[in-house]
């Protein structure tokens, strides 16, 4: 049995469904119907594939349907700064792709060289930035965690922020 190696591309932009949140298994969303009235979605971006040590994405504040211009995606700005995922969201088509940034440059597009994760354990945190590992020189508590998010986790985060926030409420992800 041979298994599948998911493949994404940099600057491809994704679907998340924000009323899936509280669904935790790892079954496959292949026959799911999205789309449908009244469901709510955000969006992300690939910016880059860590091979092995995650896929970095940006989340878009936007919150909309699945028809969504990528226009007023992108516009919207970040909801918080890039995090890793595991890619089950994608690989076990929970997350659709809509679309592409044409002519993607990470650097150009996600500002790559400035994103910063905090890694390694709190004794002694290591800060990943442009690809490269060091000692920190800054308050770590305002970097973000480099752990790895499912998509059930990143869905959950995203919902309690926006919840947080007053933009969204429980009948809207029902």
């Amino acid at each position: 049995m041979s298994k599948k190696t998911l493949t994404v591309n940099v600057g491809d932009i994704y679907f998340v469904p924000l009323f899936l949140s509280h669904d935790m298994s790892n079954k496959s969303y292949l026959r799911y119907k999205f789309g449908e009235e009244g469901q709510v979605f955000c969006f992300l971006r690939i910016v880059k594939d860590l091979i092995g040590s995650g896929i970095l994405v940006e989340v878009f504040n936007y919150i909309g349907d699945a028809n969504s211009s990528v226009e007023y995606i992108i516009d919207s700005g970040r909801m918080f700064e890039p995090v890793l995922i595991i890619g089950d969201g994608i690989h076990k088509k929970r997350w659709r792709k809509i679309n592409e940034t044409e002519n993607y440059d990470c650097e150009y597009h996600s500002n790559f060289s400035q994103i910063k994760l905090v890694i390694g354990g709190f004794d002694r945190p290591k800060i990943w930035q442009n690809n490269e590992i060091r000692d920190p020189d800054e308050d770590i508590s305002l970097i973000e965690r480099g752990k790895m998010w499912a998509a059930c986790q990143l869905e959950s985060r995203i919902v309690g922020m926006l919840s947080e926030m007053g933009r969204l409420t429980k009948s809207s992800i029902i």
